[in-house]
C-alpha cells in the first residue's frame, strides 16, 4: 500500500495506463540488455582483437559521418538538409 501511495504522490500520472506503459517501454530501451548478449554472440564466431578492430572501424566510421554532416547543417540550415533528405 506505501509503494502505491509513494508512486501516487510522486508521479500523479501513475495511475494512467498509457503514461505507466510509457515508464515501463522507457526504462527497458535504456537498459540496454541486448549489448552484452550481442557481444557474448560475436565473440563466439570472432577472437577479441578482431572484434575490437571491428568496433574500432565502427566507432571511426561513425565520427567521419558526423562531423561532415554537423557542418553541412551549420552552412546550409536544417531545414534544406531536411528537405534534401526527402529527394
Amino acid at each position: 500500500m506505501y509503494v502505491n501511495n509513494f508512486l501516487v504522490k510522486h508521479f500523479p500520472t501513475y495511475g494512467i495506463e498509457n503514461v505507466c506503459l510509457f515508464y515501463i517501454v522507457s526504462v527497458l530501451q535504456s537498459a540496454w540488455f541486448q549489448v552484452g548478449n550481442w557481444i557474448l554472440y560475436v565473440l563466439l564466431y570472432v577472437s577479441t582483437g578482431k572484434f575490437a578492430v571491428f568496433e574500432a572501424l565502427a566507432f571511426a566510421a561513425g565520427i567521419l559521418v558526423e562531423i561532415p554532416s554537423g557542418a553541412f547543417a551549420d552552412l546550409f540550415g536544417v531545414t534544406d538538409l531536411e528537405a534534401l533528405n526527402l529527394v
